[in-house]
């Protein structure tokens, strides 16, 4: 299923063949932090409340909330579909990322993985356009896949390959 992103986009005669998102790492940073303010902020809430007995204390405890927030939007309005023609990138919703190549402009896609993006099939996506411009896109879901099918399609349309 394409976001409205993706939808938007698209040309009549355009077909969607392959579509992944930003990895569920991300959240693991913002993950950390708010378990560690929870962990300060409860306390602290207890004192708050049992000395005052108002629910001022009770707002401690939605810091862990604001900080998961910003993930969660990259996360859910991040679209990078493949298509027969193109590639549609678009991170972000506030501070949006978007990319949209021709297949035909597209001079390599190159994959960059630490050890851990190995074992958990997430990496940099650095997309390079002729005329040497790179976009890179970080903590891709399976860019590995993402990088075949566009070479793939490459081979489909372009008879040097």
């Amino acid at each position: 299923m394409l976001g409205s992103y993706a939808r938007s986009t698209l040309q009549p005669n355009e077909t969607p063949v392959y579509k992944t998102s930003v990895h569920w790492i991300i959240f693991v940073g913002a993950s950390l932090l708010s378990f560690f303010v929870l962990f300060f902020a409860f306390p602290f809430a207890i004192a708050i409340q049992t000395g005052s007995h108002s629910a001022a204390g009770w707002l401690a405890l939605l810091l862990p909330i604001l900080i998961l927030l910003p993930a969660l939007v990259i996360y859910l309005t991040s679209e990078l579909v493949i298509t027969d023609k193109r590639v549609l990138i678009k991170v972000g919703f506030i501070q949006r990322r978007t990319l949209e190549m021709f297949i035909s402009k597209i001079e390599s896609v190159g994959v960059n993985q630490g050890l851990l993006g190995r074992l958990l099939d997430y990496g940099t996506v650095i997309v390079r356009g002729t005329g040497g411009s790179a976009e890179p896109f970080r903590k891709i879901a399976h860019p590995l896949e993402f990088r075949n099918c566009v070479q793939h399609i490459q081979s489909q349309t372009d008879p040097r390959y």
